[in-house]
């Protein structure tokens, strides 16, 4: 089912849920360990009849109505997402983005799991006060 990327990607993450083979796997911790690249590439192409026709797509019930829009939409959604959350991450500049707008996106996507979901997000985000916040040029 999975490409050699995602396989790769599943054996590292049970090897590190169990301390290299130290402890007994437990599935929770395994999902835990799963990088954000894995999750994303879940909606590419590659994965179409694999995995979004059968299963992914029921997870963004609230996406646009046509399945391969709607796929299409959540893979560019995620793309944006993880790569502003790796320049983050990596310390980056990311000051030139429009972080309003990357901030639309994550709440938007999380109301295409569930309206509650994206409203829950929205309501918690402090990005908005942070922006504000932040001098200008």
């Amino acid at each position: 089912m999975f490409d050699a990327r995602g396989a790769r990607d599943i054996s590292k993450a049970r090897e590190r849920a169990t301390s290299y083979g130290r402890v007994p796997e437990v599935h929770g911790k395994v999902v835990a360990e799963l990088t954000l690249g894995f999750w994303r590439y879940l909606a590419a192409q590659r994965y179409l009849t694999t995995l979004w026709v059968p299963a992914l797509a029921a997870a963004f019930p609230h996406g646009p109505a046509d399945l391969g829009v709607r796929r299409r939409e959540v893979d560019r959604r995620l793309a944006s997402l993880h790569l502003v959350r790796n320049r983050a991450a990596h310390h980056e500049p990311i000051h030139r983005r429009d972080l309003s707008s990357d901030w639309k996106v994550a709440v938007e996507l999380a109301a295409w799991v569930h309206p509650d979901a994206g409203a829950w997000v929205a309501a918690r985000s402090t990005l908005n006060a942070v922006m504000a916040s932040r001098p200008r040029r």
